[in-house]
């Protein structure tokens, strides 16, 4: 069996995923191949053995009337034809989506030849932007237009902001080009997602839960402390968080107040590039590739803080849970599914009162949150969650062959 996995951009969560991904298919006896569209960031960050379709002239083209229009899935007709090519040079038995929908494809061309091959298709949502007719996010502002039909987007200026507003007409047109995929099956990485999914256009589609997971074994083994010493932590109660550029969907906000709010003893520790002009007391850690480094910080932190507004399922609570820390969330997308009432708590989204008392809790509490507690509950979330992908791989083969 050969697996075609298509996706946009090599960065953020993907190559982690992507490598777990393909080590799973490789331990089951089958091949990969990925496809991402020749861009920069694929270019420099380039998967070995990947092929690159297309050329950065027709993406900035794409981009570009994307940004004039709103519509994105009906230009790059010339790279989804090479993508085509590479199709059919490598007949994959399964078509694997994952960040699709970024100015990369045109949907027409590729659905007419996945039909007419009838070759079964896996779509792993990452985010709900496949049934909305622009934006990843809707639950900041409790929008709900994307159940019969979007149109005068109250989020126009944020993801990637457009000059006009055709959302009604896109929506439209992801709804009649998506449902036509014949042999479609979806995976959210959260229950959260699945539900909105089964509310979408995509009501009638096989929809599997197949959590994000991690080498929990990589966080859990024991670092030492010395970076502590760099920014005088010791003795401190320390409140985490991570991520790979913060901004206020991150919960950034949130963060600066309890760096002004919480006692003398703690300290909000983040991880990651911060805008320029963010004011509190922050102690910030430029991103770190070093794998044991981070896990040090993880592991020598007194409770992770997630106060995000709008996320999937966000790994770092799994990787925090792992290193044997406590998570502290907001109600917010699938971030509450990772923990349980042994290894942190979850507060209502905005609440900043509560999630206050939540890490004081939590921080307070080492003899019930206890690291033990928290690095058996990420053992639901390890990287054996990617081998449920190859089960679903070959179940659709089989029943293609029982037809």
């Amino acid at each position: 069996m050969k697996i075609a996995i298509i996706h946009s951009v090599n960065q953020g969560f993907f190559p982690r995923f992507h490598t777990a991904l393909t080590q799973a298919i490789r331990q089951a006896g089958h091949k990969s191949i990925t496809y991402l569209p020749n861009v920069g960031g694929n270019r420099r960050n380039h998967i070995p053995g990947s092929r690159l379709y297309g050329t950065p002239f027709i993406w900035f083209w794409h981009y570009y009337l994307h940004r004039i229009t709103t519509f994105q899935d009906i230009y790059s007709a010339i790279d989804t034809l090479h993508l085509i090519h590479y199709l059919n040079q490598d007949k994959p038995s399964i078509i694997h989506f994952h960040v699709v929908n970024e100015c990369k494809l045109h949907w027409p061309l590729l659905v007419r030849w996945i039909n007419r091959h009838s070759i079964p298709v896996v779509w792993t949502f990452h985010d709900c932007r496949a049934f909305t007719g622009r934006c990843p996010y809707f639950d900041e502002i409790g929008c709900e237009k994307w159940k019969n039909g979007c149109g005068k987007c109250p989020e126009k200026k944020l993801y990637d902001p457009t000059w006009a507003d055709s959302t009604a007409l896109q929506w439209k047109i992801r709804r009649h080009l998506f449902t036509k995929i014949k042999r479609l099956h979806i995976v959210t990485p959260s229950q959260w997602l699945a539900d909105f999914t089964k509310q979408s256009f995509f009501c009638n589609t096989p929809c599997t839960v197949i959590y994000n997971g991690v080498d929990t074994q990589r966080f859990s083994q024991k670092q030492p402390d010395t970076w502590k010493d760099k920014y005088n932590l010791h003795g401190k109660k320390i409140v985490l968080g991570i991520a790979g550029a913060w901004e206020p969907r991150k919960g950034l906000d949130y963060l600066i107040r309890l760096s002004q709010e919480l006692p003398d003893e703690y300290r909000v520790v983040l991880v990651g590039k911060l805008p320029t002009l963010t004011t509190g007391k922050i102690i910030n850690i430029p991103p770190t590739k070093d794998p044991n480094l981070l896990a040090s910080i993880y592991q020598h932190s007194d409770v992770f803080c997630n106060p995000t507004l709008a996320d999937n399922f966000p790994t770092t609570n799994i990787e925090a849970l792992a290193s044997g820390t406590p998570v502290v969330t907001f109600n917010t997308g699938g971030s509450p599914e990772a923990i349980d009432h042994t290894c942190g708590i979850t507060v209502p989204k905005g609440d900043f009162q509560k999630l206050k008392e939540a890490v004081i809790t939590v921080v307070s509490s080492p003899q019930k949150y206890t690291p033990q507690n928290c690095i058996t509950r990420s053992q639901n979330f390890t990287n054996k969650q990617y081998s449920k992908y190859v089960q679903l791989y070959e179940s659709l083969i089989k029943r293609e062959q029982n037809k």
